[in-house]
Order: C-alpha cells, then structure tokens, then sequence
C-alpha cells in the first residue's frame, strides 16, 4: 500500500460517522496492508502465538492483538480519539510526549494516524511485553519513515515498567481490555502508568464505567455504576487506596424474581469519542440467571476486583445451596450434542457466576474455550454472550446449534472432538 492510500484509508476511517456499515471495509483494508507490512497476520494459527500470564492479568498473544483491530467500531473510535487527543495537545512547537502501553503487532490506534501526519511535535513510546509485536512495529515505522517520531521501543510489562526519573508524557494510551475489565491488565496498566503523567496529561480511554441493572423483558432497572476507571481513580489505585475496586450493591426495591443481573461497560475514548453497548466486544454486556444470583429486594451484593491469574470482578451473591460440589465435569464429558468440553465450559461460568471456583479448574481451561470457538467458528465475544446468559445447558447448546449448524452431523461433531484434544495434548506438552 502506498502512503497515499494509507492516508486516504486513515482519513475516511477518522472523520466517517460510527457506523460499522460504513468503516468496516476500509478498516479491514488497513488491517490487511499492517499485516502485510509488519508480517504478522490476523488469520494464523493460534497454536503458534502465546499470551503471556502476569501477575495482573494475561497479555493477549500478537495473533488475537491483530484480530482485535478487525472490529470495526472498536477500531474506528479509538483511532478517532487518539487523534483528537492529539490534536488538542498540540500547540505551536511544544512537544507532546506520547506512550502507548501493550502495542500489539500493529500499533493500529496511533502509528497510522502518524505515518499521515509526519510533521506532528511529538515523540513516542512504544512499550509491549511481546517482542514480536516490537519488532513488528519497528517494521512499520521503518516502511513508514516515521522514526523521527519515536523516542524507544520497549518490551517490558506495563504493570511494573518505571522510565526515567524525569519522563513524564502528555497522553498514555493503553487499550488492554475485555468487557468489563476481565482478564487482562488494563486497570493494573493504568495504577502503573498514571504516575508517570502530566498533571494536565490523558489517559487514553478517558473512562470505562461498569454499571450493574435489573434486567426483565424490554426494561432494566439501575442498581449502580459499580466501578468507574478514569484518572481520579487510576491516582487512587496508584496510592494504593482500593476503595473504588471494593464494595457493595444493594438490590432495589423493584426487584422481581426472573430479573436477570446484567453488567454493562461503556467507554469515553477521548471527550466525544464513546463505545457504547454492543458496538464492540469490548461493551457486550453479560447477564446472569435468576437461577445462579438468588436475588432478592434489599439484598446486599458484596464485589471485588480480583487476579487469580486473570482479572475480573467477583460478586458474592446469596449462597446458592443447589451448588454442593466443587468438581468440574471432566473434558470428556458429552451433553446433548455429543461435544466435548461443552458441559465443563457452561459449569465452570455458573461457578464464576456464584464467585466459587471448583478444585478441578485447569490453567488450560481458557485454551480449551478457544479451542472450541475457533472449531464452532464462532467469535468469543458471541460464545461468551451465549455462554453467561443461557440458563441452562441445554439452553446453551441450543444456541451454538444456531450458530453453527454443523453440530447436526455427528462425523462433524466426533472430528471437532478428536481435533480439541489433539490441541489440549499439544499445549500441556
């Protein structure tokens, strides 16, 4: 792609309306030409590429990083506000001094909106635990004559990374997240890194609210915004004072016994610039079953931010007694449609739900997951919506098979079996 098509693809992409109609082609044409530049593809295999477990979350692989920039609006938004952010620190010669934590393989929010605007005043940090995702950024820098832009490249983990005493940036960008806040490190990110800003300086997204509702048919109910990531509370993370990861919600009055408890995330990119529910992976919002809270009106909900290897807020719910055991189900065990891993998958989101964790729980749950949504071809954003708002198994088998008919056939069923193991037996190797 020459930079004349680059800077028609950016341009479009920035200034056309959030309408996933619209940006998707262009989106995916710039995700195409970063593949081909930095050498690293959305569509390889995703036994070849690891993430990296940190104390505060895990660091997606390169792989599932570049999958990422596909998302339309995701994509779009952030790159909308980064600019915009930019734009309004720039004033005359002043030097903005810019760090972008956790890169991925593309750099996408902010290296294409630079290689169109090479006359910037800024300098740039790029830092990423991965150094594939490094090297593959310098190639873009390097193809894109852009490298009087950059002050270093870094692979470090953004949780712990300190610069120079004196280093001090006007913008930290840092986009490390999943729907409310699970898995990966973008709170910790954030405690870290905010200390090194100007007093004046962005966080790059400016806020990420998490609101818990009563959810009926057509209607929601607000119970409250339970957690609010913004600067003021990246500062009191960083003094160590966790009070806005801890707390309680209290059950209103106009609880009724079949309303579902719904989360929602909503983010403000930059000022204007805002994702909000269903317009990305990243605001899919997730509903629990009557049957696995036992809520009740006046009922006091306890949470807490926790990282057992993966970050994620953890609801005390009143004690569901039906929950007696601490076992999985085994691997093997098949329900209705004769897939392996289905009915262990579905038991291990009820005990999340009810914040229990089974004895049995394997670090290599989540690669069997992904596993069987890259087997279903289903995008996790849709397993995982299905997955915590079925209210039962059968329920939830009921909706893969809408998703992926094959699931009729049972040569296919026994070979996505066969392939899943194979798969597991690889990675515990």
């Amino acid at each position: 792609m020459t930079l004349k098509q680059l800077q028609q693809l950016v341009a479009t992409i920035i200034a056309a309306p959030v309408d996933a109609g619209v940006v998707k082609q262009p989106i995916h044409a710039l995700v195409n030409a970063l593949e081909q530049e930095s050498g690293v593809s959305s569509q390889a295999d995703m036994n070849t590429s690891y993430g990296t477990y940190t104390e505060h979350g895990v660091a997606i692989s390169p792989v599932q990083a570049a999958r990422c920039s596909l998302e339309p609006l995701r994509t779009q938004v952030f790159m909308q506000g980064v600019a915009a952010a930019i734009n309004d620190k720039v004033h005359g010669d002043k030097v903005v001094h810019i760090l972008y934590a956790g890169t991925g393989p593309f750099a996408t929010l902010l290296l294409p909106y630079l290689a169109c605007h090479p006359e910037l005043p800024v300098r740039v940090t790029l830092l990423d635990i991965h150094q594939e995702n490094i090297e593959a950024v310098k190639k873009l820098v390097a193809r894109w004559h852009i490298g009087h832009l950059i002050n270093e490249y870094l692979v470090a983990d953004a949780t712990c990374w300190q610069p120079d005493a004196q280093s001090r940036f006007d913008i930290v960008i840092s986009e490390t997240m999943t729907a409310l806040l699970r898995r990966e490190p973008q709170v910790w990110i954030f405690k870290n890194l905010v200390r090194y800003l100007q007093a004046q300086g962005v966080l790059i997204p400016q806020v990420v609210s998490l609101r818990a509702w009563l959810e009926r048919a057509k209607e929601r109910v607000l119970i409250n915004e339970y957690f609010r990531l913004d600067k003021a509370a990246a500062l009191r993370l960083a003094r160590d004072d966790i009070t806005d990861i801890r707390g309680e919600l209290v059950i209103p009055a106009q609880h009724q016994s079949d309303d579902h408890f719904t989360l929602t995330t909503d983010i403000q990119v930059y000022n204007h610039c805002v994702l909000s529910e269903g317009q990305s992976s990243l605001t899919v919002p997730f509903s629990v079953p009557p049957q696995a809270t036992c809520l009740f009106a006046g009922a006091h909900v306890p949470f807490h931010y926790a990282n057992p290897r993966q970050a994620d807020f953890i609801f005390d719910f009143p004690h569901d007694k039906r929950l007696a055991a601490h076992t999985l189900p085994s691997i093997n065990d098949c329900a209705d449609l004769g897939l392996i891993y289905i009915k262990r998958a579905f038991a291990q989101c009820l005990w999340a739900k009810q914040n229990q964790q089974p004895r049995s729980l394997s670090p290599c749950d989540w690669q069997g997951e992904l596993f069987l949504t890259q087997a279903l071809g289903i995008p996790l954003d849709i397993w995982f919506a299905n997955l915590f708002n079925a209210p039962d198994l059968a329920s939830f088998e009921s909706r893969l098979l809408q998703c992926c008919p094959a699931l009729l056939c049972p040569q296919q069923v026994m070979e996505m079996n066969r392939q899943l193991l194979a798969k597991l037996h690889r990675q515990n190797e």
